[in-house]
């Protein structure tokens, strides 16, 4: 997968099991290009036609890139799933496995104007780099079988395999992590508060943050490289490093550089100060508002409620729950243990009685391919009983106030519908509420009144927030700050709307007049803020840190949000109406406008 599941590919030579490419039920179907077979059922006819498409475009890029040619490039779409995600594997037949549903959570960048092009291209860059046609594996491969080629990856740091693969993502698509704002602070934090991981942590993963440490490392150093040194470093490197793999990759960077890999990382922490000198004075200035644990955990935007503040979390020490915080204090109440489809798949009635959430089931049984459903339920927490409320397809469930309905996103083939569901005590209706072509859906709110609806759409790396008719499902599109996006809309009473925008390159909480449509920056801080909503008085704002997701809770005199603290103080310039662009969606299947070349620094 591209999160944790290509570790080693030796384990996965003895452990994955044989997926149906070679004998095919009469229900997968196939389809090629010169190079790429792709193998699927009837029902993602869609995603091979799309995969058909780009793929020896792809396969063109990637490939230029190492400097080898695979003859032929086996992949398998799975649709029985509501987790968006990949893997290439080196077990017989050797192959590319993609699960083409669009993420809940966009970890490759609200940019991507084609979730599944970015997918294929990091997928099909562990392919081609463990397909090199030189070296002592190729030669052992084309004796014994080519599945064994993969074997050379098994003696590298995890980095160098991930790293490579987050790069072209990012370089040859017009979205990736190298452009998601999000994916930068897991770099930025640490290197604003001055103790960015070793190169040593770099090479294998933990469960503690952040967690995908050879990601972010990974994409790091290759992005170095590249820069300084050309393109053509990598297949430099890969073929110094398949004519022995077994001594790794210190000797083969060192021989296409000239520089020991301990070297480049020195500079690219060098780099990082420099880059973030502001925001390492920003962090100095900042008073102690931090009301999450400081421990290795995360921590996500809480919401009010009559009986406290609940949240989202999960530590290593204990089980991952929704909790109360007391945030005075620190103490926390777990509420509902249990992992989330995604940390944002949960919400509670406003006397904090009812909880929503949504969490993954796993059927086993099904033939050819793990059914991987989201389904939501509903907790009393007055009596401490579950109840589901739908079957497999949904997430990010958002109750109205009164408990009377909520709204969810749901999956419908690869793309999403917005639905909304009316809660009775023996029974529950659903029917969907708003539903856009080629359109995905993310992190809903229902207003204080429940009148309203606020979310995010994405169609083709446009982002935008929409208002939404509760009842009706009309909607109308919010302007947004110009420069950014829009990410994670929450009510501020039901005439106003919070969201963080990366205008300027940096996420900051802007608040939206919906009545005369003046858009505010209300909180910055130095590393980025994900999330943020009013509570009572306050601003509780989420934010990374080198330990985690974080909360910090700002003051707001008078009942009015406040700026955050910025290197010298509090601007009270930010206050003032930000420029604002009306965006629309694009037309179904048209490419975003986003320049490809737009990266984060």
């Amino acid at each position: 997968m591209i999160r944790g599941l290509f570790r080693s590919p030796v384990l996965l030579l003895l452990l994955t099991p044989v997926c149906a490419v070679s004998q095919q039920p009469a229900r997968w179907l196939e389809t090629s290009t010169e190079h790429v077979r792709i193998v699927y059922r009837a029902d993602q006819q869609p995603v091979a036609d799309e995969l058909v498409s780009f793929a020896e475009e792809a396969y063109e890029e990637v490939t230029a890139l190492f400097g080898t040619r695979p003859h032929r490039v086996d992949v398998v779409v799975y649709g029985a799933t509501d987790l968006a995600n990949g893997y290439y594997s080196p077990a017989p037949p050797q192959h590319i496995g993609l699960y083409p549903v669009h993420p809940s959570i966009q970890f490759l960048g609200a940019r991507t104007d084609s979730w599944l092009r970015a997918l294929f291209v990091h997928e099909l860059t562990h392919f081609v780099q463990a397909n090199y046609h030189r070296g002592f594996f190729w030669w052992f491969g084309s004796i014994f079988g080519r599945s064994l080629s993969g074997l050379s990856l098994g003696p590298v740091a995890l980095w160098t395999v991930e790293g490579l693969a987050v790069n072209t993502e990012t370089d040859l698509t017009t979205g990736g992590r190298g452009r998601d704002p999000y994916f930068e602070s897991e770099y930025k934090a640490p290197a604003v508060e001055g103790n960015l991981f070793s190169l040593w942590q770099a090479g294998y993963d933990s469960h503690l943050a952040p967690s995908g440490r050879y990601y972010v490392a990974g994409y790091l150093i290759w992005e170095h490289l590249i820069r300084e040194y050309g393109s053509d470093v990598v297949s430099d490197f890969i073929d110094r490093y398949s004519r022995f793999p077994f001594f790794g990759v210190w000797g083969p960077i060192r021989g296409a550089t000239g520089v020991p890999v301990r070297e480049i990382w020195a500079r690219i922490e060098a780099e990082l100060a420099l880059r973030y000198a502001e925001s390492i004075a920003g962090l100095a200035a900042l008073p102690d508002d931090r009301i999450s644990p400081a421990i290795r955990s995360d921590y996500y935007l809480p919401t009010a409620t009559e009986a406290g503040l609940y949240l989202y979390r999960t530590r290593p020490d204990r089980l991952p729950a929704i909790v109360r915080l007391d945030p005075a204090s620190g103490e926390e109440t777990p509420l509902v243990e249990v992992r989330l489809t995604d940390h944002a798949s949960w919400s509670a009635t406003a006397d904090g009685v009812v909880i929503a959430f949504a969490t993954i089931d796993a059927d086993l049984t099904h033939p050819d391919e793990t059914m991987i459903r989201s389904r939501v339920y509903l907790h009393d927490t007055d009596d401490r009983t579950t109840r589901p409320v739908t079957v497999g397809g949904f997430h990010q469930p958002a109750l109205s106030p009164d408990g009377a309905f909520l709204v969810a996103v749901e999956r419908i083939g690869s793309y999403q519908r917005l639905v909304r569901v009316e809660l009775r005590a023996d029974e529950t209706a659903l029917r969907p509420l708003l539903e856009l072509d080629r359109t995905t859906y993310a992190t809903p709110e229902v207003s204080p009144d429940g009148r309203s609806v606020v979310v995010t759409a994405n169609r083709s790396g446009t982002q935008v927030v929409l208002l939404v008719n509760a009842d009706s499902g009309e909607f109308r599109t919010l302007p947004h700050p110009e420069g950014g996006i829009p990410y994670f809309p929450t009510f501020d009473g039901p005439a106003a709307v919070t969201y963080v925008s990366d205008r300027g390159g940096v996420l900051a909480l802007y608040r939206h007049d919906l009545a005369d449509n003046r858009i505010r920056e209300l909180a910055v801080d130095p590393v980025g803020v994900h999330a943020g909503r009013r509570v009572g008085d306050s601003l509780v704002v989420s934010t990374y840190r080198s330990d985690g997701h974080s909360l910090r809770m700002l003051p707001a005199p008078d009942g009015s949000p406040t700026v955050g603290s910025r290197p010298g103080g509090p601007d009270a310039a930010a206050l003032e109406p930000v420029p604002a662009v009306a965006t629309e969606l694009p037309p179904p299947g048209a490419q975003s406008e986003v320049a490809a070349s737009r990266r984060y620094r």
